[in-house]
């Protein structure tokens, strides 16, 4: 068999094992979805389940304790708990919530009263009355009274047989878990409920106090001679009544009510508990265990809701399993058909889409040479393939400023130190000597032992990108020059303003002068300290002349290094005019010492001149006295220096809040809205950061950051 045809066979195996492990891979892939849709549709069911009971159970504690309260009210407005009223109120709820047991009246009574209490409800009602202690223990029989500081005896039930009479009087405080429910009661005025307990008649049931509020101009119990010094409203309630019985449970299904002084796995705390368990112990082991844990909407009732299902083969579709086998079968015979079409096809796609990407498409061996590129480098590079093959990357393609650095990075991924940069932006030359900019995604060639062999890279022209990036910024330099001119035109009037006054000033010194000299034989004293005040006006005017001739110059980017407090001083005075008029106190806190950075010294005055007069404008719109510019200089994190400037006038809308730094974007009735977009391009350009504070309410507070000088 000749060479050719072995390569052919060998390349074939390996396509026909792929295509199987291709086919198994999906037929356990769907096999689990539909087996795992089933499992979330089992899921589905079990806490639409779990979320019904809890909703019932929720709700008739609501209407237990809802039913309590009404009670409470019932026996604190008749103030006597053998009322017809209140045996009526509690008939009609006995008749219409079979999940109450019986109603009940406790009286809270001191030890040294038990005698009067006692005698007075046999006087008044009850002959045979007699407070007693019964255990609800294993014996449940009768007990002594012990001596406690306080006693529970219970004065009325309903209903009320003749046969549980003998109820009569039990005095709770013999029980811990009742008298923890009373106490708890009593100190936080309000139901509460306590532990399960077993009645005598066999049912599991709990008790829920509540106790009774006294209406205002009513006397306390003690009062008509009972002795007892408070009363407690109290239901006895079917606990195995707050969720409905399945009659016929799924198996794997287990679900517990508990009080939430217990757990699910603490018997004694059980309200409910209903379970079946799974049909096989190997369901446990391959199928997952949903669990649910809730917690009662009630205050006086925290009962927990614990709900667990083990999922088991009855969740399963298993006619879905047939189908999806089925398909599989059909699914495999057509894949390995396709598989030699593949196989044919795949070395002339592989060379058509490397031929015909739009990207640079160039492969270097370890030492930089290059063994692959496709045919947009060579158009982009202007070589023929033949011409690059084999030659160096870096002494053919890199410019020679760049060489050294992209040749050390290069060779640190050969090495394996670090990995390739998957974006990468360097220049080449083509040969014609023109300059490109391309942006590179870089990947490692490895052999079978994974050993680096080369780097894999595709590179995008992005030389047109760059050039409109340049032809931008310089757009964006005329248009903060026209910015400024734009902002002169609005100070024209201040700086006429300002400018009159020394001249006027200057005018007037100088004509006194003249007159003088003129009528006196010799020159007089005032002259020279006249002459001398002329001299500072003529100075005054010339700075603030020179000053404006400064801000409207069309300047390039002037990097030095700023003295930032004087910068801010300077800016302060050249606004002065504007501050006066407006009526605004500026205050300057410098932060320390001398701060000085570096910038372009006319942008940086551009952007304070901008904040100011946003400020001032602000406050200008108030309408108000007492306007106030706060500045502040500090060093911040990373050795960056910090601006803020605050001030007292009509804040931020906040409808442009997050549009503020957009351009065009302004809430003023005249102005272009690219003050503060422009304002944060100057900044960024310098390193820095402008922001705006959306969290200050006493104003509006803007500050920016700039680099330290070294």
């Amino acid at each position: 068999m000749s060479s050719t045809a072995n390569d052919h066979l060998r390349n074939q195996r390996i396509i026909y094992r792929a295509v199987i492990l291709i086919w198994f891979l999906l037929f356990i892939t769907v096999t689990s979805l539909v087996v795992m849709l089933d499992l979330r549709r089992a899921e589905t069911s079990f806490k639409e389940s779990v979320n019904v009971h809890f909703q019932q159970a929720s709700n008739r504690v609501q209407v237990i304790e809802s039913i309590l309260e009404g009670f409470a009210a019932v026996v604190s407005v008749e103030n006597d708990p053998g009322r017809d009223r209140v045996r009526r109120y509690a008939q009609k709820m006995l008749e219409q919530y079979p999940q109450i047991f019986m109603f009940e009246v406790v009286e809270k009574v001191p030890h040294d009263r038990l005698t009067v209490f006692t005698d007075y409800y046999r006087d008044n009602f009850y002959p045979d009355f007699k407070v007693k202690g019964f255990s609800y223990g294993s014996d449940r029989q009768w007990q002594r009274v012990a001596a406690t500081p306080y006693h529970m005896p219970i004065v009325f039930m309903e209903p009320f047989p003749e046969e549980s009479r003998k109820v009569l009087g039990l005095d709770l405080s013999s029980n811990d878990f009742f008298m923890r429910a009373l106490h708890d009661s009593e100190t936080q005025h309000r139901s509460v409920a306590s532990e399960p307990f077993t009645l005598v008649e066999g049912e599991l049931a709990y008790i829920i106090h509540r106790p009774v509020p006294l209406p205002e101009g009513k006397m306390l119990p003690a009062s008509y001679g009972s002795g007892a010094e408070g009363e407690f409203a109290v239901l006895v309630i079917r606990a195995d009544t707050l969720l409905e019985r399945e009659v016929h449970p799924q198996p794997g299904m287990r679900e517990v009510l508990f009080h939430p002084d217990f757990s699910e796995t603490d018997p004694r705390g059980y309200l409910h508990l209903h379970e079946s368990p799974p049909t096989s112990r190997l369901e446990s082991i391959v199928f997952p265990r949903l669990q649910e844990t809730m917690t009662l909407n009630s205050a006086s009732q925290p009962f927990i809701l614990f709900a667990e299902y083990q999922l088991g083969w009855g969740a399963i579709s298993w006619w879905k399993l047939g189908v999806t086998a089925l398909i599989a079968f059909f699914s495999f015979m057509v894949m390995m058909v396709y598989a030699r079409l593949y196989f044919r096809n795949e070395i002339v796609r592989a060379e058509r889409y490397l031929q015909i990407a739009r990207a640079i498409i160039v492969g270097l061996d370890r030492n930089g040479n290059i063994t692959l590129l496709n045919r947009r480098g060579c158009e982009i590079l202007g070589y023929r393939e033949s011409e690059l093959l084999g030659k160096n990357w870096f002494e053919t393609i890199v410019p020679d400023t760049e060489r050294d650095r992209v040749y050390a990075d290069f060779r640190r991924i050969i090495a394996g130190e670090h990995d390739p940069f998957r974006t990468y932006e360097s220049s080449v030359l083509t040969k014609n000597g023109e300059t490109r900019y391309i942006v590179w995604n870089n990947d490692m060639e490895t052999d079978r032992k994974g050993e680096i062999t080369g780097t894999l890279s595709s590179g995008q022209d992005i030389t047109e990108r760059k050039l409109a990036e340049e032809k931008a910024l310089r757009q964006q330099r005329e248009m903060a020059h026209i910015m400024r001119l734009g902002t002169m035109g609005e100070m024209a009037t201040g700086m006429a303003h300002e400018l009159n006054q020394p001249l006027t000033a200057l005018v007037s010194y100088c004509g006194t002068a003249e007159t003088l000299v003129n009528s006196w034989p010799a020159a007089p004293r005032q002259l020279g300290e006249i002459l001398l005040r002329a001299t500072e006006q003529a100075h005054r005017a010339g700075d603030i002349i020179r000053h404006l001739r400064e801000f409207v110059s069309k300047e390039e980017q002037n990097i030095e290094t700023l003295d930032l407090n004087q910068l801010i001083r300077d800016v302060i005075t050249f606004l002065k005019w504007e501050v006066q008029q407006a009526g605004v106190t500026i205050q300057f806190r410098p932060g320390g010492l001398a701060r000085h950075v570096k910038a372009g010294k006319i942008q940086i005055e551009q952007v304070l001149i901008n904040l100011l007069r946003n400020s001032l404008e602000a406050i200008g719109s108030e309408n108000s006295q007492g306007g106030r510019i706060d500045i502040q200089t500090r060093l911040a994190a990373n050795d960056m220096i910090e601006v803020t400037v605050a001030d007292n006038g009509s804040g931020i809308e906040t409808s442009i809040a997050d549009r503020l730094f957009d351009q065009f974007q302004t809430s003023k009735k005249t102005g272009m809205g690219i003050g503060l977009s422009l304002s944060r391009t100057i900044i960024e350009a310098h390193g820095g950061k402008l922001w705006v504070d959306k969290s200050y309410r006493n104003g509006a507070l803007f500050g920016f950051t700039l680099p330290a000088a070294g």
